[in-house]
């Protein structure tokens, strides 16, 4: 049996008896008008300083992005064999559908990134450019993975997220 309970302290998930606390003690707020986010800190988790634990939202209007790449409106790939080019490129990619949907990139609240032949070496490099993009202080919910490929021979970077946008 699934329930969920939602009070000032957070929101706690019972299954089969089992309880599980989502968010509490560790959570801080956001708010624009019409849309309210509490930021997941959750204690015993570590409390990263480039991405969110977990995100909860009420209100706005959920735009859910399809992954953004390397390309300009040609469909043309920038940046060949260059990894910080591609990334950015696809950043801004991301920066321009999400404005394009209404938002701003402080309304992103979870982020895919998917980069071909990821090696952890990396990371601080990947951070440095999504500072970049997020510079907020609550980050988005993230997900990075390494995949071998993805849709096309020389994109070495996908991006794909959800936003919560207020409404007008």
């Amino acid at each position: 049996m699934k329930k969920l309970v939602i009070g000032a302290a957070g929101l706690l998930v019972i299954l089969g008896g089992t309880a599980f606390a989502i968010f509490g003690q560790g959570a801080s707020k956001a708010k624009k008008p019409g849309v309210e986010k509490t930021f997941v800190h959750p204690e015993g988790v570590m409390n990263a300083p480039s991405f969110s634990q977990a995100i909860s939202v009420k209100g706005g209007r959920t735009v859910y992005i399809s992954g953004q790449v390397a390309w300009d409106e040609k469909g043309e790939l920038i940046g060949k064999g260059d990894f910080p080019t591609q990334y950015r490129k696809a950043l801004e990619n991301l920066k321009k559908t999400v404005e394009a949907s209404g938002g701003t990139m402080a309304d992103i609240v979870k982020v895919n990134t998917f980069i071909v032949n990821y090696k952890p070496e990396s990371l601080g490099m990947v951070r440095g450019i999504r500072r970049e993009f997020f510079p907020m202080e609550n980050q988005p919910a993230s997900t990075l993975v390494g995949v071998q490929s993805l849709f096309q021979e020389g994109y070495l970077v996908e991006i794909e997220a959800v936003a919560v946008i207020p409404e007008k």
